[in-house]
């Protein structure tokens, strides 16, 4: 993790260009030592990283650690009071994780912190994750399990990040799904189209004997399967639907719920 400081507006554009002169380097030696194509790609990469890296550093400093005032007023026109000593927080960038140091405001040290200046102006969200982190995070779980997820984004980005955090970032993204189908506007009846499924769900379904195989006085005619065997069956989502319409309204009649 990196703490950030306050250095001097030159200190940070030189290191910044140190770091892009180490790519023009990089580049020249590649040549003159023959390296093939895909081992120059994957140098440019980590050395673009640390570049990104760098930069949001520089931003992060260049915003101060949001001091205010001893007092603000808040927008409901509550004052809270400029805690003593600031407070950090952690900030896990596709660059790498930051440590930001920032004022923080509220009733007295030992209560709730009420107003960050700098989290509101640079609207970090509530996690130490990224929200760009988090939208790669989620588009590649639509596909894989939160361990290849975490192995992947590692992989590409130098980040570990635990299975834990990435079920939890979901069920926290998942909170927002019954606000934004409320957003949706209901079509009109006449403009609904028909409903085309195309997964199925393999289920293991227990199997019964017949009258035939069932025991008679106590004796199997037919040893048949045995107790407990399931046999696989698929069940569409359509199917579901049709069983289901009998018990629901049209869908044109129906509005969403949170």
């Amino acid at each position: 993790m990196t703490k950030l400081h306050q250095p001097t507006q030159k200190s940070k554009n030189e290191s910044l260009q140190i770091k892009v002169n180490e790519i023009v380097h990089f580049i020249e030696a590649a040549v003159d030592k023959r390296l093939a194509v895909h081992e120059v790609e994957e140098g440019l990469w980590r050395r673009v990283l640390k570049i990104g890296r760098e930069s949001l550093g520089m931003f992060f400093d260049l915003h101060g650690d949001g001091d205010e005032g001893e007092q603000v007023t808040l927008a409901d026109g509550h004052t809270v009071n400029r805690l003593k000593d600031p407070h950090n927080r952690a900030y896990l960038s596709v660059f790498g994780e930051f440590e930001l140091s920032r004022m923080v405001y509220g009733t007295r040290e030992s209560q709730k912190i009420e107003y960050a200046a700098l989290d509101a102006r640079l609207q970090l969200p509530q996690s130490k994750f990224s929200y760009l982190l988090q939208d790669w995070d989620q588009s590649i779980s639509l596909e894989m399990p939160f361990n290849q997820v975490s192995a992947t984004i590692e992989k590409i980005l130098g980040l570990r990040q635990s299975v834990h955090s990435l079920e939890r970032s979901g069920r926290h993204l998942a909170k927002e799904v019954p606000t934004f189908w409320e957003a949706q506007p209901t079509p009109p009846a006449e403009a609904e189209g028909a409903l085309l499924v195309c997964t199925a769900d393999g289920k293991g379904v227990p199997m019964r004997q017949s009258a035939e195989q069932a025991c008679i006085d106590g004796v199997k005619l037919d040893k048949g399967m045995r107790a407990g065997s399931k046999k696989m069956a698929l069940i569409g989502l359509s199917e579901i639907l049709r069983i289901s319409s009998a018990m629901c309204p049209p869908a044109s009649a129906l509005t969403p719920v949170s």
